[in-house]
């Protein structure tokens, strides 16, 4: 190998380094963008989301579910409800909708 191919080597290492670090910046300015321009959700509003998002996965039809789970996402969220959504949809995703539902119903009076 000679210099020439080490110095462009050297370049794309560089390269991708900077354009990781780049993409890192954006999907957090992004992110906040997001949290930011999102609304305030009443526990008792909250309460009743979850509440009507265990009962359309009770039917197992995504038409029923998948508006719900929109729509929570659409307000701002405590961690704990994240990890909330985000279980009950890593349980869908495995179209284990009972275990989904169970999953909700039992963190729907935690919900704070």
């Amino acid at each position: 190998m000679n210099r020439s191919d080490e110095l462009l080597d050297n370049f794309y290492k560089e390269l991708d380094d900077i354009c990781c670090e780049i993409e890192e910046k954006v999907v957090d300015i992004q992110t906040d963008i997001t949290t930011n321009t999102k609304k305030e959700l009443s526990i008792s509003k909250k309460k009743g989301l979850f509440e009507k998002l265990k009962k359309g996965i009770e039917t197992m039809q995504p038409n029923r579910y998948l508006p719900l789970i929109e729509q929570i996402e659409s307000y701002k969220l405590t961690k704990e409800d994240q990890d909330i959504i985000k279980n009950v949809k890593l349980q869908l995703d495995n179209y284990n909708y009972e275990e989904a539902a169970l999953f909700l119903k039992g963190n729907i009076k935690n919900v704070k």
